[in-house]
């Protein structure tokens, strides 16, 4: 039975993933790379760690990591202040839905508590989940599943009561691997036949999940 879902933020909950494209292309030529764009495609919901781990075996040994990641958040800022902060369409629905079903509400993202603050304050809905874990809180990125584990506990829920909603193929993995039931709704890449095989359900947009709950029911 289905108790509580569990959003991701970044491609799911927000469009920034195409934001963030932007960025990863303007600061990797800035700080001596043209493959930026091609890169971020690894980069979906992992950590800190694990991307400059894997900028410096693409780019190089002394690819400024550091350098790139400020100046990545600069340009991703300054387009967010510009443009403001797009919000994926049903999220607002989908979560009137949720509360007004009883379902439990968490996120658990890759991204830092900070800056995941900063958005759902910038979105309305810092006070419409029961949990928050974010990346700074576990010690791996997805696809291990430590910070949708996290979420669970601090829920009090057992994984496979969780629907897991996510966008990148990492994040479907990762809830798979963590036992939580993965709900995709795609936004810059498709899912494979083996992230298919994975999944409890797909949608175009976050509406879709209410009509799968429905069902559930």
């Amino acid at each position: 039975m289905i108790r509580a879902v569990i959003f991701d933020m970044d491609g799911l909950m927000f469009d920034t993933e195409r934001i963030s494209k932007t960025a990863w292309g303007i600061a990797g030529k800035e700080c001596g790379t043209d493959n930026g764009e091609e890169l971020i495609n690894f980069a979906f919901g992992r950590s800190r760690e694990e991307i400059s781990l894997m900028l410096r075996e693409t780019c190089g040994k002394d690819f400024p990591c550091e350098r790139f990641f400020a100046r990545r958040v600069e340009i991703m800022d300054s387009i967010i202040a510009k443009e403001g902060l797009p919000v994926k369409p049903g999220l607002y629905d989908l979560l009137d839905f949720l509360e007004q079903n009883g379902y439990r509400r968490a996120v658990a993202t890759s991204t830092h508590r900070e800056r995941a603050m900063q958005y759902f304050s910038m979105a309305g809905v810092t006070d419409r989940f029961d949990a928050i874990a974010t990346g700074d809180m576990v010690s791996r990125g997805k696809p291990f599943p430590d910070v949708f584990l996290k979420a669970c506990g601090m829920l009090g829920e057992a994984p496979e009561n969780c629907l897991a909603l996510e966008d990148s193929l990492n994040g479907i993995r990762a809830a798979f691997n963590g036992g939580l039931q993965p709900f995709m709704v795609p936004d810059l890449v498709e899912p494979d036949a083996q992230t298919l095989s994975l999944l409890r359900g797909k949608g175009q947009t976050l509406r879709d999940v209410i009509d799968f709950l429905q069902r559930q029911a």
